[in-house]
């Protein structure tokens, strides 16, 4: 088994949050959310059409519903979270909680199991990302049950997305077919920006002032600017490290390992990406930051000694 595709995930996945967080503080999370998923759709779509491998119907209808499940709603709940929770605690409920849900539903609905050492390492892992993530703020009790409702239900239907794409791959290799996970990305990302278009037409309040001339300044302001103030640069960084390649290696990733090992090291995200953030919340605990991150990579050494 190999784990590069997991650990290229958690590279990825920590590259996009950067780019996430710089976006949206320029034009809004769910304007952010919309056009980098609209960008990440061109990228795959010109990708598939000149690779023109064929994708059989069954499978890609399946991925369509997968991403809708997971890129769609589950999306919607960590947007939904993350003003109630804070960051550090949306992804401590929702990184490894969807980790502890797809170990415990692949065991149940695909049969696939772990060792003991396999369930010990990744115990460890996240382990060691909580310990380096935990907010030192306290959240309101009436936020904190709002957030942990929506965190929850994020990282379940996450877990359900992650542990439907395993089975899909399985079930193709038992046929003998081999799916490409670039057009199984491709396929979740539709399903995934259908439904966030549609919860975004339902819920935002900037439809009614939606124009093309208006998204455009607001996309590239004009006026001589670094590249760093500009929004497009930002939303398509965060769309080619987390629709088109993170969730490509993701699915990659799935397609040879149980999923609470993919997602436990995907979990790893928020570790590698704080040394990179200038300013990220209540993350000002190095020592925490350091003892977390070696439990961690403890826990991803004994995965490559199984």
């Amino acid at each position: 088994m190999t784990l590069i595709p997991a650990i290229l995930t958690a590279c990825f996945f920590a590259l996009t949050g950067l780019c996430a967080r710089r976006s949206a503080s320029l034009i809004g999370s769910l304007r952010a959310n919309i056009y980098r998923l609209l960008i990440a759709m061109l990228i795959m779509g010109s990708v598939l059409l000149f690779s023109g491998k064929y994708f059989p119907p069954p499978y890609s209808f399946a991925f369509l519903c997968i991403g809708g499940v997971g890129f769609g709603m589950g999306g919607a709940c960590v947007l939904r979270t993350l003003p109630l929770l804070g960051t550090p605690l949306t992804l401590l409920v929702v990184e490894c909680g969807a980790a502890i849900a797809s170990g415990i539903l692949a065991v149940y609905f695909l049969e696939d199991t772990l060792s003991i050492r396999e369930w010990m390492a990744c115990l460890g892992i996240i382990s060691g990302v909580a310990l380096a993530i935990y907010p030192r703020e306290t959240v309101k009790l009436s936020s904190l049950r709002k957030g942990l409702l929506f965190g929850t239900a994020g990282a379940i239907l996450q877990a359900t997305s992650l542990v439907a794409s395993r089975g899909v791959f399985l079930s193709a290799r038992s046929e003998g077919i081999e799916l490409s996970p670039l057009s199984a990305a491709a396929w979740r990302l539709t399903g995934g920006f259908a439904i966030a278009l549609l919860i975004g037409f339902i819920f935002s309040s900037w439809k009614h002032q939606w124009s093309i001339r208006t998204e455009c300044n607001l996309l590239i302001p004009k006026g001589p600017r670094p590249w760093h103030a500009i929004p497009l640069v930002w939303v398509s960084l965060n769309a080619l490290f987390g629709p088109v390649l993170g969730i490509t290696a993701w699915l990659w990733a799935v397609s040879l390992a149980h999923p609470a090992i993919v997602q436990s090291i995907a979990a790893c995200a928020p570790l590698i990406s704080l040394p990179f953030a200038n300013k990220w919340e209540s993350f000002d605990h190095p020592w925490r930051f350091a003892a977390g991150g070696c439990i961690s990579l403890i826990g991803v050494a004994v995965l490559y000694v199984v």
